[in-house]
């Protein structure tokens, strides 16, 4: 299947948080770390009328640093049009279908590491192939 032909005939129902983790190390000043994320999507369920896609996100410090911070986005979709697509149509797709996951936990990792660490840690809304797990 194409790209076009799948994303036209899937609409996105809603997101939903699953899962938190958030670990905060003290109050120890550091003088400079590097924020970084690894991510794993998985097809998580299809059926006639929709699928369901996981994000598994860790953002964490190199070297070992002041937040650490795990969390699943699962986003719902529903299929618009009848269709014969399969998981490896989806799995193929995964990306594209998967931003609004990555919108979602970016603005999520925002808010929280700046309630940890006074600076809002902002990740791009899509996955970047080096950052896969």
């Amino acid at each position: 299947m194409e790209t076009k032909d799948l994303l036209k005939s899937v609409s996105l129902s809603f997101v939903q948080l699953q899962s938190l983790n958030v670990q905060k190390s003290g109050d120890r000043k550091y003088d400079r770390v590097e924020v970084a994320r690894r991510y794993s999507l998985d097809v998580l369920s299809i059926s006639e009328r929709g699928l369901r896609i996981g994000l598994d996100l860790k953002v964490f410090c190199k070297p070992d640093g002041p937040f650490k911070l795990d969390m699943e986005v699962v986003g719902v979709y529903r299929f618009t049009e009848k269709h014969d697509f399969d998981t490896n149509d989806v799995t193929r797709h995964i990306d594209t279908l998967a931003e609004p996951l990555f919108a979602r936990a970016s603005l999520i990792a925002a808010f929280l590491t700046e309630e940890m660490i006074g600076i809002p840690v902002i990740f791009p809304p899509f996955g970047d192939p080096e950052e896969k797990e």
